[in-house]
Order: structure tokens, then C-alpha cells, then sequence
């Protein structure tokens, strides 16, 4: 297990002035942000790549049929309008929309992309809440955030 991760996370806690950050015993961490936004940072098995990821809400059928949703949310995933190349998906298990974004954990220098990662996933949410609110049908409040593991092996291989 890559201790370089666990350095980025105690170093970004105190960045953000919130003192000593951890992962916890299953490898995931969350930050509160102001307008209640949660970033999850899971860290991989091997602690080699850590996976940000937030849920945005749900999406009802109804709104995705109407098909401007979702042409939207294709337009939002172009790599045009996406430079760090984040996930934007629909967990089809229920309906939840998920911003996720990659970030390798194997240089010291590459935890400017973590700050990055963090910083681009904020604004991308709140571009994509945004949106929603304009949504007549499907939107909901996204869950409260859990400890539910997303990293599976070879997810970003």
C-alpha cells in the first residue's frame, strides 16, 4: 500500500485547514465542502490510484427520456468541455448521477493533480446541479454520502 497516498491525504486535510485527514480501515475518506458538497477519495488496493467521486443526484426515467438531459450531460462529458477527462455517468443501479475522476498516486509531484482532481470535480458539480435544478422531472437531492466502495479491480486499467 502506497503510503504516498496517505501522505497527499494528510497534507491536503491540512491544506484545506481541516488538521489530520485519513483514510479510513476501507481506503475512503470524504471532505465536506461549503453548499454541501462531499468529494469521496478512495484510495485503490494496491494505493497506487485514488478515485474521486460525488453523487450529483438521482435522475427519474422521465427526465433522461425527454432527451435534452441527457444530450446535455453527453455534451458535458466531451473532452472539450472536460479537460481532466472526469466521469459523468448514471449508476444504473438507481438512477444516481456520479462525477468520478482517476488521479495515479506514484510520484510526489502528481498531487498537484490531486488538488486539481478536487478543485476541477467541485466546479464541474456544481456546473452539472446546475442543470439538474433546471430538470422539471427526476431531480432529486443527492443521498447522503456512504462508505459504499466504487474502486474494483482493474477499474482503471
Amino acid at each position: 500500500m502506497s503510503s504516498l497516498a496517505n501522505e497527499w491525504i494528510e497534507r491536503l486535510g491540512q491544506e484545506l485547514g481541516l488538521g489530520h485527514l485519513e483514510f479510513a480501515a476501507r481506503g475512503i475518506v470524504e471532505v465536506r465542502f461549503e453548499g454541501d458538497i462531499a468529494v469521496t477519495i478512495e484510495r485503490s488496493p494496491a494505493g497506487d490510484v485514488l478515485l474521486l467521486h460525488m453523487a450529483l443526484g438521482r435522475v427519474g426515467a422521465d427526465a433522461l427520456a425527454q432527451g435534452a438531459l441527457f444530450e446535455e450531460l453527453l455534451r458535458m462529458n466531451h473532452a472539450g468541455n472536460n479537460p481532466l477527462g472526469m466521469i459523468l455517468a448514471i449508476d444504473e443501479s438507481d438512477g444516481e448521477l456520479v462525477l468520478s475522476h482517476g488521479v495515479a498516486a506514484l510520484e510526489p509531484a502528481q498531487y498537484e493533480d490531486l488538488v486539481a482532481g478536487v478543485q476541477q470535480l467541485i466546479v464541474r458539480a456544481q456546473a452539472v446541479q446546475a442543470l439538474l435544478d433546471q430538470t422539471p422531472v427526476g431531480n432529486e437531492a443527492p443521498p447522503p454520502a456512504s462508505s459504499e466502495v466504487l474502486f474494483h479491480p482493474n477499474m482503471l486499467a
